[in-house]
C-alpha cells in the first residue's frame, strides 16, 4: 500500500482551476518556510490556484512552502506561497513524494503559468 497524508479517494474534483501539465524544462525548489530546508522538484502540474511536485523530503500536510518556479532560460522566475495539502509516495528506487500544495494569497495569473505549462 502507498503512504499518504490526506484520502485522496473521496469526493472527486476540488481544484476551483484548470491544471496544466508542466513543461520538461520547468524547473522548481521548495524552502520549508520554518525550518528553511530546500529542495529541487520537478514540477508536475500547475493551476491558478496551486501546483504538484515530484520532491524527495516528505513534507507533511500544512507545512507552509516557498515555491519557485524558473524556465529553462532562469531568465523568468515566479515566487510564491503554498501551503502542502497532500503528499504521496511514489514507488521508486529513491524516496520521491508527490506534493500537492495550494497558492496562498491571489491566484496566479494564467499569462504567468504559460511559461511553465
Amino acid at each position: 500500500m502507498v503512504a499518504t497524508t490526506s484520502d485522496l479517494s473521496g469526493g472527486g474534483e476540488r481544484r476551483a482551476t484548470e491544471r496544466h501539465s508542466c513543461k520538461p524544462d520547468a524547473a522548481c525548489q521548495v524552502t520549508d518556510v520554518l525550518d528553511q530546508r530546500t529542495a529541487e522538484a520537478s514540477p508536475w502540474n500547475v493551476s491558478r490556484g496551486g501546483i504538484c511536485v515530484l520532491v524527495g523530503p516528505e513534507y507533511d500536510r500544512g507545512t507552509r512552502l516557498t515555491i519557485e518556479l524558473r524556465d529553462r532560460d532562469q531568465r523568468r522566475g515566479l515566487v510564491t506561497f503554498g501551503k502542502v495539502e497532500y503528499t504521496l509516495l511514489l514507488p521508486s528506487a529513491h524516496e520521491m513524494w508527490l506534493t500537492g500544495c495550494s497558492f496562498q494569497g491571489e491566484p496566479v495569473p494564467a499569462e504567468e503559468l504559460s511559461h511553465y505549462a
